[in-house]
């Protein structure tokens, strides 16, 4: 079973993910911040489902932070940032790249969630 650590500090949204996932065999782990998705972070998660606009430190300065803590690309998780359009996909994809993380296990999408397409992508990034 995957293990998915959703990093977001709207907790209406992790009821949609809840709902999103709820006929995949998945273990969704939530977070509000980045400090308590460090203390939820273990070697078993597959992936991280990551808001850019967080509390206390964007979703891209956390990236920042495992690729310190992780230096092995690929040890870290999958990455599928979320965004209101705070970062664009570009900027994204070239800041992943510079952090030495495996283009192919990092994703992007702006709001709002579409269930499929979410779903399809976060398929897609854990079998890579």
């Amino acid at each position: 079973m995957a293990k998915i650590l959703i990093v977001d500090d709207d907790k209406s949204i992790w009821e949609l993910y809840r709902l999103i996932f709820k006929k995949q065999a998945y273990e969704l782990i939530f977070a509000e911040n980045t400090t308590e998705a460090s203390a939820k972070l273990d070697n078993s998660v597959n992936l991280i489902l990551l808001d850019e606009a967080l509390p206390g430190k964007y979703g891209s300065e956390y990236m920042e932070e495992l690729a310190k803590d992780i230096p092995d690309p690929a040890e870290r998780p999958a990455i599928y940032m979320v965004t209101s359009g705070w970062i664009r996909k570009n900027e994204f994809t070239e800041h992943a790249r510079k952090l030495g993380y495996d283009p192919e296990r990092v994703s992007y999408y702006q709001k709002p969630v579409y269930p499929t397409v979410l779903r399809e992508t976060i398929e897609t990034l854990l079998n890579k």
